[in-house]
């Protein structure tokens, strides 16, 4: 629980372009359900940001599009 003397926890998340808004609006309600006290901070970031920024410590989350490789 969040007081007076510590800071409000935060979860740094990144989004790719082309995640489903739908997916994406099903798991911070979730989030928001599980830790209410938690702040969030979005970032919009391209894929190749997503992990430098995960490696770097900048986001704690990331999500992006599902990845269709060669068949």
């Amino acid at each position: 629980m969040h007081d007076a003397t510590s800071p409000r926890p935060q979860l740094r998340l990144a989004i790719a372009p082309g995640v489903a808004s739908s997916y994406l609006a099903a798991l911070l309600a979730l989030q928001r359900a599980e830790e209410p006290e938690v702040s969030m901070e979005f970032n919009e970031v391209t894929a190749s940001d997503l992990i430098t920024g995960l490696y770097k410590r900048r986001f704690d989350v990331v999500t992006c599009p599902p990845f269709s490789g060669p068949t």
